[in-house]
């Protein structure tokens, strides 16, 4: 607004000039000062723009040189890393070439130590004497024993952790196609061991008992011995192979076996809900159809009924205010005062409105009317209905007479009908109950839907067409997995029945006569009591059911061949110990 004012100045004294010059050529001095002032604004203007000009030169050009400075202190710094870097190359190539002199040394003594150590043991077996020999081999073939003890309990070990896993917390098996296949398992194990035994009965029967006779029997059995280990191993690395290739078939079948017993479960938990749904329904459309008369009823006096609720809280409003304003005049007026006479006239007429309007019979002030109006805590009347307070206070002192009263009275005869009350609220439970039920539904439905996604996932994993197929697989791989750990077994069984043939005969060589007959008889005894125990276990298979009990006993078998195994594992390590004290002593002394 000011520039354009200026501007207007100027047109004006413009105009007064153009007029005035017709008159006189001389220039009014008002004239020439706005002159020198526009010279003086301009030249004013265009040295600041010129010294704008300049400051942002001399900015670019700090920029530059800042900018150039950076530059030559990055140069700067890249050189003094290159040098850096050439100085640590050639540190690290000096290290290197001492770190492997070193080596070079070390080697050398490495070396040295060998060939003393070579000598050394040359020196120590030309020292050793065929006793000092016959101790290291009794050693040796001790720990041997020992080790394939240690073996054996360990598997046992493996076998009471999946005992275990097949019964809950009462002993009691919850998975008898898992504990079956341990018996079968067992069974098959018992089985090699027999064989193992009836094939050692005949070599102890067959046997000549002199001693030239007896010590090529040994000669021959630690041959088997060696071969039984190598048989061994290789039947270990197949049960492995095995091994691998069923548990991925195994954890997608258990996967979809349970899932098909969860499918099941959730189709027989949703055709149940779904017919107490219907039955549900059933009772709400019974009692809705008994309601409909009362909730026609109830339409008709429902709005009307909180319209005048609404309007006689107003006038209760009304009046709680025209209360307060009459107290706070009469405080400091009486009668006759203006003010205390036109509040007191508000403030009746307000009261007058509300009763006019509800009646007259309420207790307590209008702010206390007003509270008892909006209580909402439950009051049981004495019928039996259970409503809001509020609702009966208006009931009990609303007058009839009233429009109030008229329209309380007729929203409460439907509302405190007892049939209309009870039914309505089986109606509210049943309602209650039916969504409950619903989202129960929905639960399982998504359950449902979850195990079918789950078999369809583990028949696309074993790339199968459907759970027949991967039944078949997984018995074919089952299968092979226990051939594979069975061939095993029979090879662990041989080792163990060889170990115990070569101590029979070696204690025989000794000068026990007797030891050859009393291992036969302990031979014999142990078969009768493997086979025993296949007869138990059978029995269990055909009754197609295991008890708490036999399946503790089994646990109970399996623990007691451990502590066994146990002692006879610590009393072979004792044994080992000894014999090679015994080496040491002949090769010190």
């Amino acid at each position: 607004m000011k520039k354009f004012t200026r501007m207007m100045a100027l047109v004006l004294l413009g105009g007064s000039t153009l007029v005035t010059s017709c008159v006189s050529e001389d220039i009014s001095p008002e004239v020439e000062n706005l002159r020198q002032a526009q010279v003086n604004y301009l030249n004013s203007k265009a040295a600041m723009e010129q010294a704008k000009a300049d400051n942002q030169a001399a900015m670019t050009a700090k920029i530059q040189a800042e900018t150039a400075l950076i530059q030559v202190q990055v140069e700067l710094q890249q050189a003094i890393m290159q040098a850096e870097a050439d100085a640590t190359i050639a540190a690290m190539e000096a290290e290197v070439a001492a770190a492997e002199a070193r080596v070079a040394e070390a080697q050398a003594r490495a070396a040295e130590a060998e060939a003393a150590l070579q000598q050394a043991m040359d020196n120590l077996a030309a020292q050793v004497n065929e006793t000092a020999q016959e101790y290291l081999a009794k050693y040796q073939s001790t720990m041997a024993q020992a080790n394939n003890k240690m073996e054996e309990i360990i598997n046992l070990e493996q076998d009471l952790v999946r005992f275990n896993a097949y019964v809950d917390d009462f002993g009691n098996v919850v998975d008898f196609e898992g504990a079956a296949a341990e018996i079968e398992g067992q069974i098959a194990e018992d089985e090699a061991t027999i064989a193992a035994l009836e094939a050692t009965l005949v070599r102890y029967e067959s046997l000549n008992t002199d001693a030239a006779s007896v010590e090529a029997e040994v000669i021959q059995l630690r041959e088997d011995l060696d071969e039984a280990y190598s048989n061994r191993a290789t039947a270990q690395l197949e049960e492995d192979k095995a091994l691998i290739e069923w548990t991925p078939i195994n954890e997608a079948y258990t996967i979809a076996d349970n899932s098909l017993v969860a499918i099941s479960n959730f189709e027989e938990a949703i055709a149940n809900i779904e017919a107490y749904i219907s039955e549900l329904e059933e009772d709400i459309t019974a009692l809705e159809a008994q309601l409909a008369p009362f909730e026609a009823e109830l339409a008709l006096v429902d709005e009307p009924y909180f319209t005048a609720e609404a309007e006689a809280i107003a006038l209760l409003e009304t009046w709680i205010q025209a209360q307060a304003e009459f107290d706070a005049t009469d405080i400091n007026n009486g009668p006759g005062d203006q003010v205390y006479d036109d509040a007191l006239v508000a403030r009746d007429a307000a009261q007058t409105a509300f009763e006019d309007f509800a009646g007259t019979n309420y207790p307590g002030t209008a702010k206390e009317i007003k509270s008892d109006f909006e209580e909402g805590y439950l009051y049981t009347t004495g019928s039996g209905v259970v409503v809001e307070y509020g609702i009966f206070f208006q009931n009990r002192f609303a007058d009839p007479a009233t429009e109030f009263g008229e329209a309380v009275r007729a929203y409460t005869n439907v509302v405190f009908d007892y049939d209309f009350y009870i039914n309505k609220d089986e109606l509210n439970n049943l309602e209650f109950s039916l969504e409950n039920a619903q989202a129960s539904l929905e639960n399982y439905q998504t359950n449902l839907a979850t195990a079918e996604a789950n078999v369809a996932d583990a028949l696309a994993e074993m790339e199968v067409a459907d759970i027949a197929a991967l039944e078949t697989l997984y018995a074919e791989a089952t299968a092979d997995y226990l051939a594979k750990q069975e061939v095993r077994m029979e090879y662990s069984a041989e080792i163990s029945s060889l170990w115990t043939m070569i101590n029979t005969l070696e204690t025989y060589l000794s000068g026990d006569p007797t030891f050859i007959e009393n291992q036969i008889a302990w031979t014999e005894d142990q078969i009768e009591s493997l086979q025993n125990n296949i007869e138990d276990a059978q029995a269990t298979l055909v009754n197609n059911e295991i008890s708490a009990e036999e399946w503790a006993a089994t646990i109970v078998r399996t623990e007691e061949k451990i502590d066994r195994l146990t002692t006879e594992y610590n009393a072979l390590v004792a044994l080992a110990n000894d014999f090679l004290e015994q080496f040491n002593e002949v090769v010190e002394n």
